[in-house]
């Protein structure tokens, strides 16, 4: 399946001394960004997957795509169809995102 992966390929790692709060000073809360910026980290994703990973666009499309789709939340569909506007060859992967 797909999304495990995807998943996998952003998730972080926890520190190895179990200490993560004494390296994030406290903050334990995931940063929330503006919704312009993750458009352009979602495009800047597609585009370092096709660079460095050496996957073909359309993958990387795919793969950041199932990235969004699993992520979900509130800015799902502006996000897919960002990417899909950025990536318009990649259009039949559709919105998917959960209601």
């Amino acid at each position: 399946m797909l999304i495990p992966k995807t998943v996998a390929l952003f998730t972080c790692q926890q520190p190895a001394n179990g200490n993560e709060r004494e390296q994030t000073g406290g903050n334990t809360e995931s940063p929330v960004f503006p919704l312009p910026v993750l458009l352009a980290a979602n495009a800047k994703g597609a585009e370092i997957l096709t660079r460095v990973r050496g996957m073909s666009e359309a993958d990387a499309v795919r793969t950041m795509h199932a990235y969004v789709v699993a992520v979900g939340g509130q800015t799902c569909p502006q996000q897919v169809a960002d990417l899909l506007r950025r990536y318009p060859a990649q259009a039949a992967l559709g919105a998917g995102c959960p209601r």
